[in-house]
């Protein structure tokens, strides 16, 4: 399930989208009512995907944007506070930075690269993560909670999922998805999130393009995928 929220000025709305099978499943509404909720069947479960992916791209071009803390209670996890970033790791960015991002590699190898070292920030990073954005966040949600039962929650999501792959292979790069799992100021923490990602991109010789807000989406930039 896929939540969002509007608030700019009077408005305080909520919407949501969840997907079973070949139905999907849509609520809105006032934040604190229970709202409306209207359900349509598909004959496919791929046609529903489709449905439910276009929903969701409407609503961010509405300036809609995903409630973190709804999807963590969705998904069940008990988050923590975000864990600072050890000198270690400035250190093996400066390290990475120092090498140019291995140029040398394939584009797809300096991505893993930089997936890698997002995750010793304490960054899920996943790739190819479900079809739909509302896939890829119920992936990165469900790992999240085993992780923090196991008491290694982690910061914060980053991932693309299959039709940023379709793109990517076509030379188009990628837009990564990406949010705080913070207990308080999700958004602000989300922003901060959000540089990290594009200076590890840069250090692993990427050009990122990101207009520095939790609205939009982080750019690899185009690269070849190979």
């Amino acid at each position: 399930m896929a939540r969002f929220k509007f608030t700019q000025g009077c408005s305080s709305k909520f919407w949501e989208v969840s997907r079973r099978g070949t139905k999907v499943t849509v609520c809105w509404g006032k934040i604190g009512s229970t709202g409306q909720s209207k359900v349509k069947a598909f004959a496919s479960a791929a046609e529903a995907g489709g449905f439910q992916s276009k929903l969701v791209r409407e609503k961010m071009d509405k300036s809609y944007v995903p409630c973190d803390k709804d999807a963590k209670q969705l998904a069940t996890a008990r988050v923590s506070k975000s864990p600072k970033i050890k000198s270690r790791d400035k250190s093996a960015a400066k390290a990475s930075r120092s090498t140019g991002g291995a140029k040398d590699q394939s584009p797809r190898k300096r991505l893993r690269a930089a997936f890698e070292e997002l995750k010793t920030r304490g960054i899920l990073a996943l790739e190819n993560a479900g079809y739909t954005q509302s896939d890829g966040w119920s992936d990165a949600n469900e790992i999240a909670t085993k992780l923090d039962a196991a008491g290694k929650c982690p910061r914060a999501a980053v991932f693309y999922y299959g039709q940023d792959t379709a793109r990517g292979r076509r030379g188009e790069g990628l837009y990564l998805t990406f949010g705080s799992y913070a207990r308080k100021h999700a958004d602000k923490d989300s922003v901060a999130v959000g540089r990290l990602i594009v200076e590890v991109l840069k250090a692993h010789g990427f050009d990122p393009e990101w207009d520095g807000t939790i609205q939009t989406r982080i750019h690899t930039g185009k690269f070849k995928w190979r």
